[in-house]
Parts: structure tokens; C-alpha cells; sequence
């Protein structure tokens, strides 16, 4: 019976620490070179390589993940080549190897605070459907091919 009390009273606390989280408001999004810089950044960590004709575009707030506190989601696009020849159902050549096209990224900015300071954990293409319960595409445009 002791420990159903101290269980419950255990998970009233965390229930209520997570409510201050939700209801903490984002701090102001950052200045435009902090947020270009970070996409860069994010972009070469997670494709090896520096990114070609990077655009940042709109940014939005948005409660992705439950029970933390809301995050920016923010528009990026790079210049990309297609890898393989894109055919019709006739057969017909639509984009041979190499055609460039815009392709769409959004990425999570948070703000890790102390001496960290804002920094995205996740950068994701949009036609990847979700980041936490966000759907990619309400954030970003599909990329154009």
C-alpha cells in the first residue's frame, strides 16, 4: 500500500513537470545568419557532403514533440541532381542522370539554452512524412522534380 502512495504521488510529480514544460513558450526565433548557418551545418551532418543552392525558407512554431516545450520548424532547400533516369509509363524520358531539381528539408530548431544555444537534432526531407505528430508537408512545400 506504501508503495501505491509513493507511486502515485511519483507520477503526479512527473505529470506535473511535464505540464510546465508544455506551457513554456518558445524563446524568439533566432537572426537570420544563426538559422542559415545552423541548416548548413545540419544539412552536412546528415549528407556528408556541403549543400548546393541552400534556401531557408518560412519557419514555423509547433508543439512536435508531446510533453516538451514547442520547437521552430523551419523550411530548407538545396539544389540535388537526380541519381537515376526518371521515365513516364510510355517509356518516355522525363529527367535523365544529373537534371537538377529543388528539394525540400525541414529542420527542428531548438533552443538547448546555457552555453549551448539553438541547435537542430533533426533534419528530415519532407516527402518523409512526420516529424514527432507534425506532418512535413503542412511546414514545406513538396520538392519540385
Amino acid at each position: 500500500m506504501k508503495s501505491l502512495a509513493l507511486m502515485v504521488g511519483l507520477f503526479g510529480a512527473l505529470a506535473g513537470c511535464e505540464m510546465d514544460q508544455t506551457n513554456t513558450p518558445a524563446r524568439p526565433f533566432p537572426d537570420a545568419t544563426t538559422v542559415k548557418a545552423l541548416a548548413i551545418d545540419a544539412y552536412q551532418n546528415t549528407q556528408h557532403r556541403a549543400p548546393t543552392g541552400l534556401r531557408v525558407g518560412n519557419a514555423q512554431q509547433a508543439n512536435t514533440f508531446i510533453g516538451l516545450p514547442p520547437d521552430y520548424l523551419v523550411c530548407v532547400s538545396t539544389t540535388e541532381n537526380t541519381i537515376y533516369s526518371v521515365y513516364d509509363n510510355a517509356g518516355n524520358l522525363l529527367a535523365p542522370v544529373g537534371t537538377p531539381f529543388r528539394q525540400s528539408y525541414v529542420m527542428l530548431l531548438r533552443d538547448y539554452g546555457g552555453t549551448t544555444g539553438w541547435g537542430s537534432g533533426i533534419f528530415r526531407r519532407v516527402e518523409e512524412g512526420k516529424i514527432g505528430h507534425v506532418k512535413l508537408l503542412t511546414v514545406c512545400p513538396s520538392s519540385e522534380r
